[in-house]
């Protein structure tokens, strides 16, 4: 015999709504937090490459070889990708990606407290140090870096800013997501510093 009531629920109880939404929670959790330790391995990465290449810049400069060795960290626009490279005498010896479009690398320099984003393109390498004539336009934008030979420290005013030459890098500031290191070459010695923030 048939009451005509429908026993069937075809509803979600609240229990049930609670036990989704916490399952949600945890998950939105567990993934920003191993995107967060992606981008903080990829700014590390990325600290590292450019710390290897002023190594290899300094050593370049100390051996044997009378060319003069510069460094460039710049900003590629049309690849969307970060840049260190190495000339040597003039002519491109090294040149490696360190970095991507979801990285930020700025400069800072002695005496200015402005902070230069190197995808804004503001940064030029100066001469004498650096051998400008033998680069196009495009291949002068971005942080210049130059061993003195015989002392092994940094040389000055190798940048410029709008036509203001720079003394000496003081900071170069790699960040991404939740993490930022920096990259401090002390001008007068010739060493490289690492640091997190």
């Amino acid at each position: 015999m048939k009451t005509g009531r429908n026993n069937s629920n075809r509803g979600y109880s609240l229990v049930e709504l609670i036990v989704v939404i916490a399952i949600m929670a945890i998950l939105v959790g567990v993934f920003s937090i191993s995107v967060g330790s992606l981008s903080g391995r990829k700014v590390n990465k990325c600290a590292d490459e450019i710390v290897a290449t002023l190594e290899r810049t300094r050593v370049l400069t100390l051996g044997k070889e009378q060319n003069q060795v510069e460094f460039r960290l710049y900003y590629d626009a049309t690849q969307k990708e970060y840049k260190a490279q190495i000339y040597q005498g003039g002519t491109l010896v090294s040149d490696r990606t360190v970095g991507n479009d979801a990285i930020t690398i700025k400069v800072t320099f002695e005496g200015d407290a402005t902070e230069y984003d190197l995808k804004a393109g503001t940064i030029q390498g100066s001469e004498p140090y650096v051998n400008i004539g033998s680069k196009t336009d495009a291949e002068k934008i971005g942080l210049f870096l130059v061993f003195n030979r015989s002392s092994g420290a940094f040389e000055q005013n190798t940048n410029s800013v709008g036509g203001t030459d720079k003394t000496y890098c003081k900071k170069v500031t790699v960040s991404g997501g939740n993490r930022e290191i920096e990259i401090t070459p002390v001008g007068r010695t010739g060493k490289i510093l690492k640091q997190s923030k």
